[in-house]
């Protein structure tokens, strides 16, 4: 049983080793095409023509390439506005949310100091108690 190396060493040699069977065919299909017997213009004009659809074939597909990229650029771009615009209104929300906090605590201190001087007036003999500061 082969290890996960063992198994990739073996995938890569095969692989380099089916790149190289392809760049050989390729490479002697086309001198077998320079030395066969048909006339030179033939074949200048039939390796032409291949260069030729190869060329329209890359174009087809650079024009492809670029409105695949456009289209995700348009979608990414969207996406992207959505998100801001969610993370600004959680920022309000977080910011009203702690203003009401704010809010909760003033009053509760607010509450809290009335009671301790209610306390420390009763304490006091009910005289009533001078505040100073807030």
């Amino acid at each position: 049983m082969l290890n996960n190396v063992e198994r990739t060493e073996r995938d890569t040699a095969r692989g380099g080793a089916f790149k190289a069977f392809l760049l050989g065919a390729g490479l002697g299909t086309v001198v077998a095409l320079l030395w066969a017997p048909a006339r030179g213009q033939d074949a200048r004009r039939y390796l032409g023509q291949k260069a030729r659809d190869g060329q329209m074939q890359a174009r087809r597909a650079a024009a492809r390439s670029r409105e695949i990229y456009a289209r995700e650029k348009d979608r990414l771009g969207a996406a992207v506005r959505v998100g801001r615009t969610r993370l600004t209104n959680i920022g309000r929300h977080a910011a009203a949310a702690a203003q009401d906090v704010r809010g909760t605590a003033d009053r509760v201190a607010g509450h809290a100091r009335l009671a301790l001087d209610e306390a420390q007036g009763s304490s006091n003999g009910g005289d009533a108690v001078e505040r100073v500061g807030p």
